[in-house]
C-alpha cells in the first residue's frame, strides 16, 4: 500500500507533466523519481515491520 501511495499510477499524470512542462525529460525523472521513492519507502516500511516481529 505504501508503493501504491507514493508511485506515479497513471499515464494521464505523466502526460499532463510532459504537456506543461513541454519536456521529456521531465517526465521520465517524475517517473522514475517516484518510482524509487516508493520502492525505498516500501522497502523501509516493511524491513520495520520485521523488525518489530510484524512480518
Amino acid at each position: 500500500m505504501v508503493f501504491f501511495a507514493l508511485a506515479c499510477q497513471c499515464m494521464s499524470t505523466l502526460a499532463a507533466v510532459r504537456r506543461e512542462t513541454q519536456s521529456w525529460a521531465w517526465t521520465t525523472f517524475l517517473f522514475f523519481y517516484t518510482g524509487v521513492l516508493a520502492w525505498l519507502a516500501s522497502f523501509a516500511v516493511y524491513q520495520g515491520g520485521r523488525l518489530l516481529g510484524l512480518g
